[in-house]
């Protein structure tokens, strides 16, 4: 006899759920179940009715055979953050090369300290193809936006293909005290007895123990609009005396999303659950974390938390071992996106609250020496944190000793070969696709 998952939500956050868990799990073993909830949305934080799917969804998109659309999104231009008021972008895929073992951001940071002038986008194929409006086809990696309704209804297709059955909706459930949901009550006198799990896509905080971070991003409303406007392959950032706006290019226009606390917009909550698994439920999504997008963390978080729940798949539905296990791992990641996200505002003086110790430790060790220290959940690796504090205008003190090692001449050579290289990368790429 196959045991049961339950997810809980018809929303992207439940197709998505579904989609990977049935392509992964054996189905003689396991039955995937979408029950529908009490509410709508994409159980990931109803920002807007698109949503910036990241590079790192790729993968999955090949798995279930089938490519989102949307428009491309190469990068993140960041426009009124700095004291100097100049802009910046920071780009996904690589930014420049290294030297012999010399990281490149260090051997731009040998030549500023000479007086040179080196933008570090402009070594990098993804950001200069931004500029002049070109399509990665493939070369460099990128993000998409897309409508949340397509979205949603591809990962329910892909789901429905690997034998996920979609049940009546939710009315009920019986709870044992320990936690565990021993049964879900459905709308046409079914129930769904004994599921092995119950995955909590709906987007609703359950948790009494709900941690607040409203106050880290001195935002708590977003208002959406949508304008039909030719667009650019990039998201934009733009900073506003209270709070920002964000810019995403879509099918036929661009988003604007704006963040503040003047009471327009509908009200979020930033913040965290307790814990994501108890009993036998596991929050996911919004109802385990709420983020603004300033960058597309919310899937970057849910799949990572999916790829988690099937490493440590239990055997019965009282599972305190995987759930401590789950949990560690799964606030360690919350806690690397909030100071991604909270980064830009810190490093500009933008943000309400204190950073974490571990986010000032990263700022400080950068403006000494350029290094950034990484922890066990962070989203960004050494090279992205860098990027975002130089897009910042943060300049580290010093440099890294091994870049005195080589020969000036020979670091502007090869600055040169790599900016040379990202050009004709560029030219060889197509003009930028408009989503239909």
């Amino acid at each position: 006899m196959s045991a049961t998952v339950a997810v809980l939500g018809d929303t992207l956050c439940g197709w998505i759920a579904a989609a990977m868990l049935s392509a992964r799990l054996p189905r003689d073993a396991y039955r995937v179940v979408v029950v529908p909830g009490d509410r709508g949305g994409d159980g990931l934080g109803d920002f807007a009715p698109v949503i910036l799917v990241p590079p790192s969804s790729t993968g999955l998109h090949a798995e279930l055979g089938f490519d989102p659309g949307g428009a491309v999104v190469l990068g993140t231009a960041f426009s009124g953050w700095r004291a100097d008021g100049q802009d910046a972008f920071l780009s996904f895929g690589e930014r420049g090369a290294p030297l012999e073992g010399v990281s490149f951001r260090q051997l731009a940071g040998r030549l500023r300290a000479m007086g040179r002038t080196v933008r570090l986008a402009d070594h990098s194929p993804a950001a200069l193809a931004a500029q002049v409006g070109r399509d990665p086809a493939g070369a460099v990696p990128f993000a998409q936006c897309v409508e949340t309704e397509s979205y949603a209804r591809q990962m329910r297709e892909a789901a429905l293909r690997a034998g996920v059955l979609q049940l009546p909706a939710c009315t009920g459930m019986e709870v044992e005290p320990d936690g565990v949901i021993a049964s879900l009550s459905l709308a046409d006198g079914g129930a769904v007895d004994q599921p092995l799990l119950v995955l909590d896509c709906t987007g609703e905080h359950r948790d009494a123990a709900w941690e607040d971070w409203s106050r880290d991003f001195a935002a708590d409303r977003c208002g959406t609009g949508i304008a039909a406007m030719p667009a650019a392959p990039f998201a934009h950032l733009a900073a506003q005396d209270s709070g920002w706006q964000t810019h995403w290019p879509v099918p036929g226009g661009v988003a604007t999303l704006t963040f503040g606390t003047d009471g327009h917009g509908e009200r979020f909550y930033s913040g965290r659950a307790g814990s994501a698994w108890r009993g036998n439920r596991i929050a996911l999504g919004a109802a385990a974390c709420v983020l603004p997008p300033v960058q597309p963390v919310a899937l970057e978080l849910l799949l990572r938390a999916l790829i988690r729940v099937i490493d440590l798949f239990p055997a019965t539905s009282r599972a305190e071992v995987e759930a401590a296990a789950f949990n560690r791992a799964t606030r360690d990641e919350q806690a690397c996106a909030r100071d991604l996200l909270m980064a830009p505002f810190v490093a500009t003086g933008r943000s309400a609250g204190l950073p974490s110790p571990a986010l000032a430790a990263k700022l400080a060790l950068y403006e000494s020496c350029g290094r950034v220290p990484l922890l066990d959940g962070d989203l960004a690796d050494e090279d992205d944190w860098a990027m975002l504090f130089d897009a910042m205008g943060i300049v580290p003190r010093r440099y890294d000793a091994l870049a005195d090692g080589l020969p000036v001449e020979r670091i502007e050579a090869h600055l040169a070969a790599v900016r040379a290289q990202a050009i004709a990368a560029v030219r060889a790429m197509p003009p930028a696709r408009v989503a239909a």
